[in-house]
């Protein structure tokens, strides 16, 4: 009897081992080419009062290496918002992103919290109270990004944001 329990035991084993190692065998790490890649970019609003309203860009990439963010010996900016009206870029800075164990490709989300934006000025001085706006404005904007190699991904659109101004 005690032999029997055993045998079930050791056999139970033997198949939850196989199981696990069979399955681990068909979990296959994401095979991204090494320069980083954005799939998705949008924005959390679809309009802003200008210079009021603070929104947020949502970049959705992918990295082959894991080499995305910065660190100590690479501090640059290594995220790019252009404006497409002006040309303008902001420079961002991506926070160091740690590939898990032995897998080096990474892919997520990156939220950048743009503080406001404001009209093109008819005329005037861009930006100031004294300019004279249109009633709207829409900025569309292009992303780039980084990784520390130099490599540089792909440029993406962000959706229009139109801008209610002053």
């Amino acid at each position: 009897m005690v032999m029997n329990k055993k045998i079930r035991i050791t056999k139970t084993l033997a198949i939850l081992l196989t199981l696990t190692a069979s399955l681990w065998g068909c979990i296959k790490p994401d095979n991204f080419p090494d320069e980083p890649k954005i799939t998705d970019v949008s924005i959390n609003k679809t309009a802003i009062e200008s210079l009021v309203e603070d929104f947020v860009v949502s970049v959705d990439f992918q990295d082959g290496d894991g080499d995305i963010g910065i660190t100590n010996e690479y501090p640059e900016a290594n995220a790019f918002l252009v404006d497409d009206r002006t040309g303008y870029i902001d420079s961002l800075k991506i926070p160091y992103i740690s590939p898990e164990g032995n897998i080096k490709s990474i892919s997520g989300t990156l939220n950048f919290t743009i503080l406001s934006e404001c009209c093109i000025a008819i005329s005037g001085i861009t930006c100031t109270p004294n300019a004279t706006y249109p009633p709207t404005d829409t900025v569309n904007y292009s992303v780039i990004i980084k990784d520390r190699k130099g490599n540089v991904s792909n440029v993406a659109q962000a959706p229009p944001l139109l801008i209610i101004c002053p």
